[in-house]
């Protein structure tokens, strides 16, 4: 009877494929080579071989690494490189600085040098990855995406091309990047700062989308982005219900909004692997998802959707 169970097992166990193998995941810091900034990152490197496209992922005010990370997976399982940013003067911790000081803390980590500081970070980053061993290897330098939460919003705005009022003369557009994944944008407005975006982007935002230091914005405020820019092959979800932090990551305390959350968190990765594929992979489908029944399908039926051909 052992006999006859032994290769038994054997067939049942050859009967089911294999998992596929999880993404890797590497940590290290890159040092800027003037200025003395130092950037943390975290990269996320698809199984396989050959080079894959890259999203750079940009944290809001006081984030850290574990920003957005259900997207950053959900990438790297499709076969995406994802790198995660830290940005020192912005990220996590500026929160001790805001317990001493909370108005100097926030104006200088929201301050132009700041700001223009996290532009280099990304630009840093598309740099270094080219000679990092475990991600040069990977990296396609003809496919990259942005994608990026609220403060650092501004960062993905700025590399497609928005023009900055407190920074007339800068330069913020980076040639590289392809396809920007806009999270919560910054309630600012006026054509004029939009119109040299040229690239695809996927806005998100929510019917409750204001943070504590907008407490008195209109969430609407954040449509305006999208609404006044021109550039083609974009789009713009409105969630109906959705807060700032629906958009971060991070899960809420009551489990009844968690489950919203958790849900929206679906919907967003799907959503936004569709346009990676049809921005970086020229995936015809993808693009026929996106402008046909697939995008509403993951949606609520109060969720509003907007494109732009």
């Amino acid at each position: 009877m052992r006999r006859l169970l032994l290769p038994l097992l054997a067939l049942a166990v050859g009967a089911f494929p294999a998992l596929p193998a999880a993404p890797a995941v590497v940590e290290g810091k890159w040092a800027a080579e003037s200025g003395g900034r130092t950037v943390p990152f975290r990269a996320r490197v698809p199984a396989g071989e050959g080079k894959r496209p890259t999203v750079l992922i940009s944290h809001g005010l006081g984030g850290s690494l574990d920003a957005m990370e259900y997207l950053g997976r959900h990438w790297a399982e499709k076969g995406y490189l994802v790198v995660h940013l830290q940005h020192p003067g912005s990220d996590s911790s500026i929160w001790l600085g805001m317990a001493l000081d909370r108005e100097g803390a926030m104006k200088r980590a929201t301050s132009v040098e700041e700001f223009t500081a996290r532009v280099g970070d990304v630009r840093l980053a598309l740099e270094r990855i080219r000679r990092t061993p475990g991600l040069a290897e990977r990296h396609d330098p003809e496919g990259v995406a942005v994608c990026d939460h609220s403060y650092g919003a501004r960062t993905s705005m700025a590399l497609s091309g928005e023009r900055f009022p407190a920074a007339p003369d800068a330069e913020l557009r980076d040639a590289r990047v392809r396809a920007a994944i806009v999270l919560s944008p910054p309630p600012y407005s006026g054509p004029e700062r939009f119109k040299a975006i040229g690239i695809p982007q996927f806005h998100w935002t929510g019917t409750r989308d204001t943070t504590p230091i907008e407490e008195s914005q209109d969430p609407a405020l954040r449509l305006a982005p999208f609404r006044e820019s021109r550039n083609p092959s974009s789009y713009l979800v409105v969630l109906d219900g959705a807060d700032h932090m629906a958009f971060s990551g991070r899960l809420p305390s009551s489990s009844a909004r968690r489950e919203s959350y958790r849900r929206w968190h679906a919907a967003r990765a799907e959503a936004t692997t569709r346009v990676l594929d049809a921005t970086l992979r020229s995936d015809r489908q993808a693009k026929a998802w996106l402008d046909g029944d697939g995008l509403r399908s993951v949606l609520g039926q109060r969720d509003l959707v907007e494109r732009r051909p």
